[in-house]
């Protein structure tokens, strides 16, 4: 909402507030509901996991679609579920939103309402800038992706030793040892 808010009254922009307001505010109310729903002490599911990235997903590229596309700035935050998902969910799930980044980022390119200034004239970037900008999405897209990944499995890796050398450390000190 600060985004919007500073675009359009002080930038200059003639956004459309209302619908870009409703899709915010029903976001924020899936996200209370989410709090509600599934409190601190209980972990998301894959799936459950999985679909709360796919929202933001589509809620982004909905508020980019009303902003300009790639022509907004905020198109990088596109890579935030890709490395929310490598870092917690198995490859196979990020691959899939891997993908759903790349696929909106792709419709972006040519699908958006463009963004005007209160005057009327068009905010546009030129179409190898455009272009050039899709081309980064599409490549940075995996990348970080991967990397966090690799840290994930490593922590995961980690913690499942640890958590073995305290359940022999665990029955070492009450005289039980498992073979």
């Amino acid at each position: 909402m600060l985004a919007i808010g500073i675009a359009d009254r002080n930038r200059g922009f003639d956004l459309p507030l209302e619908l870009g307001s409703t899709v915010i505010g029903i976001a924020s109310i899936v996200n209370v509901t989410a709090i509600f729903r599934f409190p601190e002490t209980r972990r998301l599911t894959e799936g459950e996991a999985f679909l709360s990235l796919l929202f933001d997903l589509i809620q982004l590229s909905f508020l980019l679609y009303l902003t300009g596309g790639l022509n907004n700035p905020f198109a990088l935050f596109l890579l935030v579920p890709v490395v929310i998902s490598a870092a917690a969910l198995p490859l196979r799930v990020t691959v899939i939103v891997v993908l759903m980044a790349i696929c909106f980022a792709t419709l972006l390119t040519t699908d958006n309402l463009p963004l005007r200034f209160d005057d009327g004239r068009e905010f546009a970037v030129p179409p190898e800038f455009e272009f050039g900008f899709w081309l980064s999405i599409l490549a940075a897209t995996p990348f970080p992706g991967f990397c966090a990944y690799c840290v994930g499995v490593e922590m995961r890796g980690m913690g499942q030793a640890l958590a073995a050398g305290r359940e022999r450390s665990g029955a070492e000190g009450t005289g039980l040892t498992r073979h």
